[in-house]
């Protein structure tokens, strides 16, 4: 009985010797390996991802705290029966509808955004529903999906000799110049799918003059929901100045100076005053007086 106990402490006590070598061995196997095995082997203890294994080498890291947006690739623009979906005047005209309906500058539209965390009657908020805002956002896309087709109507008119005369009476009829005397002329367009109509004086001192009014949805002379009239002048190759008058409720006037710093950087200062109106009627909310002073990034 005496040699069997003996045997089972030295058995037992080798068993502890050879678990501790194991465990002593393990984590410097892992260390070793940490490289090329560190995703199988460090996954329970020993060596993980981020961890230094020696630090002789950490001066000459180069850490990474800030992901940044990797650079945009170009891309072939999109096109719609041969030719591009957006050219640079559509796209100004869609720029220019959008500031009326929604801001002049992101600034503006950002301090005017209709959050839904937020009281609408909270101060520095307009008190417009939720609905209210969509439905323009709504106004908005419907208007951008029928200017750009009839974008490439026009496009499509054009090129087709057989069509032509339907483009060419068209633009009879939705085109308008006049010479008033040497120097000033007067275009008036008018625009199906906005059902909108543009009038602009043309001048010798490089003011651009322009007086929008915008009907109701539908075809033809409606009832002028906006009158919006503007001037611009381009005081210097880096300096603009630009004027809106709102002449509908609720009535507002707008001064902006832009100074172009880079290609796409500017410095802007924009003041806003407002008329105030019916309280009563949720669409005519009064607005701030408000001034803005900031910088624009356009790329």
């Amino acid at each position: 009985m005496g040699n069997y106990t003996d045997i089972l402490v030295q058995a037992t006590v080798i068993l502890v010797k050879v678990g501790a070598g194991l465990i002593f061995l393990f984590p410097q196997i892992v260390l070793a390996e940490g490289d090329s095995n560190s995703a199988h082997l460090g996954t329970s203890f020993g060596y993980r991802p981020g961890y230094l294994e020696s630090v002789k080498n950490e001066r000459r890291a180069k850490p990474i705290e800030m992901v940044l947006i990797p650079p945009k690739v170009e891309t072939e623009p999109l096109t719609f029966f041969g030719s591009p979906l957006l050219d640079d005047k559509l796209t100004k005209e869609l720029q220019t509808r959008y500031e009326q309906d929604f801001g002049r500058n992101d600034t503006e539209r950002n301090y005017h955004d209709i959050s839904k965390y937020t009281f609408l009657d909270s101060p520095g908020a307009k008190s417009e529903s939720i609905q209210n805002y969509n439905d323009r956002q709504r106004s908005f896309g419907s208007f951008m999906i029928k200017k750009i087709l009839e974008h490439h109507v026009d496009l499509f008119l054009k090129s087709r000799k057989e069509v032509r005369p339907v483009y060419q009476l068209k633009d009879r009829l939705s085109n308008i110049n006049l010479t008033v005397k040497k120097g000033y002329k007067i275009h008036v367009r008018y625009s199906l799918s906005g059902n909108s109509l543009e009038t602009r004086l043309d001048n010798p001192y490089e003011i651009t003059t322009k007086l929008t009014l915008q009907m109701g949805s539908g075809f033809g002379p409606s009832k002028i929901e906006r009158s919006i009239f503007s001037l611009e002048y381009p005081w210097s190759k880096t300096m603009t100045y630009t004027f809106y008058q709102d002449l509908t409720a609720p009535q507002t006037t707008t001064f902006i100076a832009r100074k172009k710093l880079t290609r796409i950087l500017s410095a802007l200062t924009s003041f806003t005053k407002s008329s105030p109106v019916d309280r009563a009627n949720i669409n005519n909310t009064p607005l701030e007086n408000m001034l803005l002073v900031g910088l624009a990034w356009t790329e």
